[in-house]
């Protein structure tokens, strides 16, 4: 086991990188379990940590229960994934050109300028959040 062979099974050497299983192994929910994890660990302060890993917890968690019925929720993600393999400087261009126009993007995406601070209620973060007016 050397890096170029770790490499070529499209894995790395970090942790993880080599599971040994068993046939008996459910790897669907050995996978959940892995998922679970990480969202555990996830201090929650960058988006696609927050956000993904709490989506990849719950689509295994539906997966290990039976409750897909298709792969959409794979496949909905390789358009995001390929424009961010292929074209992230021009993600990030875009973000810092409307970052200077517009200032930070607040947690929620909300812009500062128009949150409404009478609805305001703190997460966890510190941040500020809009919740709406209870009707």
């Amino acid at each position: 086991m050397d890096f170029d062979s770790l490499k070529d099974a499209q894995s790395g050497l970090g942790t993880g990188a080599v599971i040994v299983m068993n046939k008996q192994t459910d790897v669907v929910r050995a996978i959940a379990r892995f998922s679970k994890f990480y969202k555990h660990e996830s201090c929650g302060q960058c988006t696609p940590c927050r956000e993904g890993t709490t989506w990849m917890n719950n689509l295994m968690d539906r997966l290990v229960e039976g409750k897909t019925i298709c792969a959409l929720g794979d496949a909905a993600a390789w358009p995001i994934q390929g424009l961010m393999r292929h074209f992230r400087p021009e993600v990030e261009r875009r973000i810092a050109e409307y970052r200077a126009a517009n200032g930070p993007v607040l947690f929620g995406g909300k812009l500062k300028k128009d949150i409404n601070f009478k609805y305001a209620v703190a997460d966890n973060l510190g941040a500020n959040l809009v919740e709406p007016p209870r009707v």
